[in-house]
Order: structure tokens, then sequence, then C-alpha cells
């Protein structure tokens, strides 16, 4: 085992010397132990990373519940009022779509079916004139719905704005971007010391839902290889 796995100029850290003059296994842990004691005080430096991260992790996930609860109050809302109007029926045909261009296009394409059927039996027995009214009265009917359905969703842009829900994604992107670069310091801050390395880690432990390989790799740079940046500018 070389003798040299972590930098010996590090404060607190062992080599293997410690080990060989130590002697016994209850020697060597007691070594281990004033080592430890011997080490360091966390940097402060590093303490104020952890708090400044943990400050923007509770403002991000806060956003993010947030941004849910407003996002499902709308969509329990906007169902309601679908399922309750008149304008997204037609013919017992439920009218579908997330935009009004969608639903629009939808409830032509039933006109449209419905159209054809009527047409192709009363263009036999009905005189031009009367036909021509009667598609007059369907097409100013199409009008009509189309117009309603435009109508409902200005009236969803309308709830949408009063609920703040794009002011709550765009809060909670915000967040998340200010997360991230407080992450992004922590994990880049070179650690000095046993001390550093265990207060570290352990916040980084308590936190590893939050971490991915990348974050994991730049962390075990910061533990190992003291004295060169974790992060490349």
């Amino acid at each position: 085992m070389p003798n040299n796995l972590v930098p010996v100029s590090a404060k607190g850290l062992l080599n293997r010397r410690l080990f060989f003059a130590a002697g016994s296994a209850g020697a060597v842990f007691g070594a281990l132990t004033k080592a430890a004691d011997a080490a360091p005080a966390i940097s402060p430096e590093l303490q104020r990373l952890v708090e400044a991260h943990k400050q923007t992790l509770k403002i991000k996930n806060e956003a993010a519940k947030k941004e849910d609860e407003i996002r499902s109050q709308y969509k329990a809302w906007r169902k309601s009022i679908r399922r309750g109007s008149k304008a997204f029926v037609f013919g017992g045909i439920h009218i579908e779509g997330e935009t009004a261009a969608d639903c629009k296009q939808h409830l032509n394409d039933c006109f449209d079916y419905r159209d054809r059927d009527v047409f192709r039996m009363v263009e036999r027995v009905l005189p031009a004139e009367a036909e021509a009214r009667m598609r007059a009265l369907f097409f100013e009917a199409r009008v009509e719905r189309l117009a309603n359905i435009d109508k409902i969703f200005e009236e969803f842009e309308a709830k949408e704005r009063e609920l703040g829900v794009d002011a709550s994604w765009e809060d909670h992107d915000a967040a998340v971007v200010a997360d991230n670069e407080a992450l992004t310091a922590l994990l880049g801050w070179r650690c000095v010391s046993v001390e550093d390395i265990r207060f570290k880690a352990a916040y980084l432990s308590s936190i590893h839902q939050e971490l991915d390989f990348e974050d994991v790799e730049i962390a075990f740079r910061s533990f190992t290889s003291l004295g060169q940046p974790a992060v490349e500018s």
C-alpha cells in the first residue's frame, strides 16, 4: 500500500509511519483518535458554504411545494369547469385538447362529420334555397360554439394569472438556479483537514438525493487532491 494515499501536508491526516510506531491495534486506534482530536477546527468558509446551501435548498423545496399546490388547485378548477360546460360536449362526444386551438380543431372535426351526414341526406329532398338557409344556420352554430371555447380559455388564462401559476414556476426556477450555484460552490471547495472531510461528507450524505454522479465525483476530488481546483474554471 502506498504511503501517500492522502497528502501528509494536510494537518490531521495520518501517514504510514504513524501506524508502524503505534504498535498494537489499540494503540493504532488511540493514535487515530488523538490525530482526529488534534485536527484543526472545521474551516469557517466550509461552514458558511454548508449553511448557504441549506438555505437555498430550503427555499427551493418550499418553492417546489408552492408551485405544486398552485398547479394542483388550478388543474382541479379547470377540470371542474370543463366537466360542467356544454361547450366541451358535441352530440355526446367530449371535446378534447389542452389548448383552445386543439379543442376547436376537435370541435370542427365533429361539425364536419355531422354536416356531411346531414347534407348528404337533405340535398336530395330540400330545395336549393332551403338547403342554403340550413347550411347558414349550421355555420352560425359552429361559429358560436368555437367562440365559446375561446371565451372559456380566456377564463382559464385569467385564473392562471389570479392564482399565480406562471409566477410560481418562475420563483421555483430561480430557486433551482440559486441552489445549483450554492451546491456547486460547496462541492468544489477543497477540504484542508480531516474535520473538513468529515463535516462535508456528513452533510453531503444527508442530501444524497440531490446529487448526481458528477457531483459525487467532484466531492471526492475535493477530499483527496489538496491544492488543486476541484472544478475547472
